[in-house]
């Protein structure tokens, strides 16, 4: 037990000896970015640090010293954007830094603070230039859009000269909707929806002559009746493909649930599934181990004699004398000698198979009308597996059953094509409503006719709307479709 709280004891002083040279190291980087003057990557390493040590002391003052600068530096841009000939530019980027300041709870002090409250000044004259030429233009829309754009400003400075110019532009609102208001909309159902939502976003509330509201539905279409007659479809996925479509239909924009008829729609097409299985000869390669001798070359050791002389002292002589003796010597010698050895061989096993070819597809095509007009949709893929299969097995040469490997789920493909085929539909019936509604009728001239042409246009989702229904908006609310739209769905 002690030996584990020791081995514990010491993991966790490594762990924490880890943290804190990366702790310090982290601390250098960020005095580096700081001495480099890179604020925004000194403030971000700084806020690294404190996401693991939120208590770290040096972190705080570090970030707090980072956020400083940035706002020095960034009043430094902002008085140079405007001395550019750039107010507006000016503007937008002191709304961005004093936004910045609230996230970071970091409030200027000194001569930055001076620069900041010169530089509000100034922005607010600008602004109150713009609104005052929204007034001017008869763009009440506009001068709320800017007034909720820019309002810090109006908070802090000159909000009496802010205050006179919003009930000025109040006025012209009103005006503006009563002016609207006088023409009959019996037959522009769609822009008479809008002025109705614009005369509350002033507080007026306005009956407008003529205006039915179900005249909106008159083109649209309550539900969709789809006839379905595709050869070899499974009929339990029938319904399925039905209703999918029906999904498609209730997202366009021909759909209304007070449509004054039924959509009519008819889908035929093709499935093919078809398996075919042809005899065919396969040759199963595998391997045997073979012993065999061979004959190689082995060096071996003799024994030679050889006749030498040595010499002798001679006791009774008292002489050297010279005597023949044999010895002798070791010898190497190669010799052949057979050796057992073992080798692998291929070999070929020819055995009997079947070819499997899978084929599975689906040909699909769709045909409505709307507006007199016939659309089409269509849906043609198709997937081909080939494989084999054989039943032999012999364990001793390594040839195991083998069966072909299935084509894609043929239920799951189905599905998944029916999407794809209602995505079809959706799309056309999305491009057909455009090629009715959303192109711009140069014929026409009159506002009415034309507003009401852009807003029924946009009953379908955009994520760029037409031209001719951003130039609508420009022309007559100095703003982007957008801006009009969140203008008057928020609570004013």
């Amino acid at each position: 037990m002690n030996t584990r709280l020791s081995c514990f004891g010491t993991r966790l002083v490594i762990v924490l000896l880890l943290l804190t040279l990366a702790c310090a190291s982290a601390h250098k980087r960020a005095r580096k970015h700081m001495e480099n003057q890179s604020y925004e990557e000194a403030a971000a390493t700084y806020e690294s640090i404190l996401r693991s040590s939120p208590g770290d002391a040096e972190a705080v003052a570090g970030l707090r010293e980072a956020h400083e600068k940035i706002i020095e530096s960034q009043l430094i841009q902002i008085r140079m954007t405007r001395m550019s000939g750039n107010p507006e530019g000016a503007a937008h980027q002191l709304l961005e830094l004093i936004q910045r300041e609230d996230e970071w709870k970091v409030q200027p002090k000194g001569k930055v603070a001076f620069t900041q409250n010169e530089e509000s000044e100034l922005a607010a004259d600008h602004i109150i230039k713009k609104l005052s030429d929204a007034i001017k233009s008869n763009f009440p829309l506009q001068f709320e859009h800017l007034s909720k754009k820019y309002q810090i400003f109006s908070q802090e400075h000159k909000s009496q000269q802010f205050k006179n110019l919003k009930d000025e532009n109040n006025k012209h609102g009103k005006s503006e909707c009563h002016r609207l208001a006088k023409t009959s909309y019996e037959q522009f159902p769609y822009l008479a929806e809008f002025v109705t939502q614009y005369c509350s976003y002033w507080g007026e509330n306005v009956s407008l002559s003529g205006y039915l509201p179900e005249n909106k539905f008159k083109n649209l279409f309550r539900d969709l009746n789809v006839s379905v007659s595709i050869q070899r479809y499974p009929n339990e996925l029938v319904a399925g493909l039905q209703l999918s479509l029906v999904d498609a239909f209730k997202r366009s924009p021909w759909f209304h649930s007070q449509g004054r008829s039924v959509l009519l729609a008819k889908t035929s097409g093709e499935h093919q599934y078809d398996q075919q299985k042809i005899a065919i000869q396969l040759v199963h390669e595998y391997y045997v181990d073979e012993r065999y001798v061979s004959y190689e070359d082995v060096r071996k050791t003799r024994q030679v004699p050889y006749d030498t002389y040595e010499s002798h002292y001679n006791y009774i002589n008292k002489t050297y004398e010279e005597r023949r003796v044999t010895k002798y010597r070791n010898e190497e010698y190669w010799i052949k000698e057979p050796v057992e050895r073992t080798r692998r061989i291929t070999k070929y096993f020819p055995y009997g198979a079947w070819k499997i070819s899978q084929v599975l597809g689906l040909t699909l095509s769709g045909e409505s009308l709307v507006e007199s007009k016939n659309i089409r949709w269509n849906l043609n893929d198709r997937v081909t597996q080939e494989d084999t299969m054989s039943e032999i097995r012999m364990a001793d040469i390594g040839l195991s059953p083998k069966e072909p490997k299935k084509i894609s789920n043929r239920e799951d493909w189905l599905k998944d094509k029916t999407s794809q085929f209602s995505k079809e539909f959706e799309g056309t019936l999305g491009k057909a409503w455009e090629e009715a509604y959303c192109v711009e009728d140069s014929n026409s001239k009159n506002f009415n006719y034309i507003g009401n042409r852009v807003r029924k246009c946009l009953r379908k989702e955009f994520a760029t709307p037409p031209t001719f229904v951003k130039d609508w908006y420009i022309k007559n609310f100095g703003l982007e479709v957008q801006e009009v739209t969140k203008l008057l769905q928020a609570v004013r």
